[in-house]
């Protein structure tokens, strides 16, 4: 956040992810969470979530399509929920989603540009690029976390590899000698009276 930040100057700004178990589930009733804010009052929304339909962020998760509302008093998507709950009045608002292969996973929202009265398209490009880049790293992130769950299995069978194993049998020793550690310590631990 703090990167588009530097691109986009604001006061505040926060990146949803959806939950891919939800949104296919319940036929796109999904919900967004927030994963990264700042801005005053941020601490406050950090790992909530709201309703993939509700206000600009769920407009444009929902459409695909970036967003500028120049003036969110008049502006008919607004949803004043979170500015109450963060103590914050938004003036204007920038929104852009996230996407990867084609497929929308959430939103990058800037609010109240700094320096300037209102967002203007620029704005709107440099912020594409950011989440082009944003959604690059979750890619990788995925393809980390599978490649390590890959790497833990039998490509022929489908079962764990001796990796696995051997990772498995050396922290169970591992707990075992720590419980056999804390029970020999209360069982020879003199009793004073």
């Amino acid at each position: 956040m703090h990167r588009a930040n530097e691109f986009v100057p604001s006061e505040s700004g926060s990146i949803f992810l959806d939950d891919p178990a939800l949104k296919f589930e319940n036929q796109g009733k999904g919900r967004l969470y927030f994963i990264a804010c700042f801005g005053r009052g941020s601490s406050a929304i950090v790992g909530n979530s709201m309703p993939s339909s509700v206000g600009i962020v769920g407009n444009v998760y929902t459409s695909g399509k970036p967003y500028i509302s120049k003036d969110v008093k008049t502006d008919s998507h607004f949803y004043s929920g979170i500015d109450r709950k963060t103590k914050f009045t938004s003036r204007s608002i920038i929104c852009v989603p996230i996407e990867i292969d084609g497929t929308k996973i959430g939103v990058i929202e800037l609010i109240n540009r700094k320096e300037k009265i209102n967002y203007e398209p620029k704005d709107l490009a440099l912020l594409k690029i950011f989440a082009g880049y944003t959604s690059t790293l979750i890619q990788n992130t995925l393809d980390a976390k599978v490649f390590e769950r890959l790497s833990r299995l039998d490509n022929l069978t489908g079962l764990y590899n001796d990796r696995f194993f051997f990772e498995s049998l050396e922290n169970e020793i591992s707990k075992f000698l720590q419980d056999m550690e804390a029970t020999n310590l209360l069982l020879f631990c003199p009793v004073q009276i």
